[in-house]
């Protein structure tokens, strides 16, 4: 008699438990393949009114009047008098195995204004990276952190040729109104700055 009622009190208590920890449960979708993968760049970007041999040490332009030092730590502040310098937080987009700036590269740079409420990377620039995934040249995407409403666009080419194979197969493609529809949501841009880092 004693071991069919610890029994059917067990059996509550367990009942009980359970639904206890059945309502307290959550579960977490992670639906960005790539969300361990991202790297954050530093960047700091100098544009000089005359040639510059200050910054040796840094990369620049074959006319050494734009220079761009990138890392993933924040680096020591430098000004050079002549230069103007931009800092900012690079987000990549669209992660590719080892440094996208190791190679010689053309970046292209807009700066631009959103018109999104609340600015999430990985959810405002989720349709873009669908929509191009398809495509069949690879080009590195970045946004700057939001300040002030306002962030950089940058895309990164091997070369000048790259990037004009790479519009031109946007603009051919069928999806190229939804690309620029898409674009338009999250905000706009000035004309791209474009500066080539042999």
């Amino acid at each position: 008699m004693l071991i069919p009622l610890l029994q059917s009190f067990l059996l509550i208590l367990l009942i009980s438990c359970s639904s206890e920890f059945d309502n307290t449960s959550n579960v977490v979708k992670i639906d960005d393949s790539y969300f361990f993968q991202k790297e954050k760049y530093n960047i700091s970007f100098f544009s000089c009114d005359q040639p510059q041999n200050q910054l040796a040490n840094i990369r620049s332009t074959t006319d050494y009047k734009h220079f761009i030092e990138i890392s993933t730590i924040d680096s020591q502040e430098l000004d050079i008098e002549g230069c103007t310098r931009d800092t900012f937080a690079l987000n990549e987009l669209t992660p590719k195995e080892g440094n996208p700036f190791a190679n010689e590269f053309l970046i292209d740079i807009s700066e631009c204004k959103t018109n999104v409420d609340i600015f999430n990377i990985n959810e405002v620039f989720a349709e873009f990276l669908n929509l191009t995934a398809d495509l069949s040249t690879f080009v590195w995407h970045g946004v700057s952190d939001l300040d002030n409403d306002n962030f950089y666009w940058v895309n990164l080419f091997k070369n000048n040729e790259h990037r004009n194979e790479v519009l031109n197969a946007w603009t051919s493609d069928r999806n190229s109104g939804l690309i620029a529809k898409q674009l338009k949501s999250v905000g706009y841009c000035s004309i791209p700055k474009l500066y080539y880092f042999p």
